[in-house]
């Protein structure tokens, strides 16, 4: 077994991203607003094959990891689930960076909400 076995805190190498990455993928995919067809096409990836990395059946290649990383604006931890924070919201220091345009606007008019609530008290 490579790296990290018996370190607190760390997982052995081939549990990386066991959990994670497929939810990730998916979840990144939705939010562009696409599927998973139309994603295959765009970056010229075998549906196939990107099916089974979102089903969590096959692991993605690190050139595809590494594509998908810069097509997304995330890094490759993320991907993997090493990270919980995208490559976005860390650099800009704003948790937010990585929402769309509607889940910012969301969670502004949710705060402006509390804010006029906290002054009729």
């Amino acid at each position: 077994m490579l790296a990290w076995a018996g370190v607190p805190g760390r997982r052995a190498i081939k549990d990386v991203g066991k959990v994670e990455y497929p939810q990730r993928l998916s979840a990144l995919r939705k939010a562009k607003g696409l599927t998973q067809a139309q994603l295959c096409e765009e970056l010229g990836i075998k549906v196939n094959a990107y099916r089974e990395w979102e089903m969590g059946r096959r692991r993605p290649e690190l050139e595809s990891l590494i594509m998908l990383a810069e097509y997304y604006g995330v890094s490759m931890d993320y991907l993997l689930g090493l990270e919980h924070v995208t490559l976005a919201a860390s650099q800009a220091g704003d948790p937010l960076a990585d929402l769309s345009d509607e889940a910012r606007q969301s969670v502004y008019e949710f705060i402006e909400f509390v804010r006029q609530r906290d002054k009729k008290k």
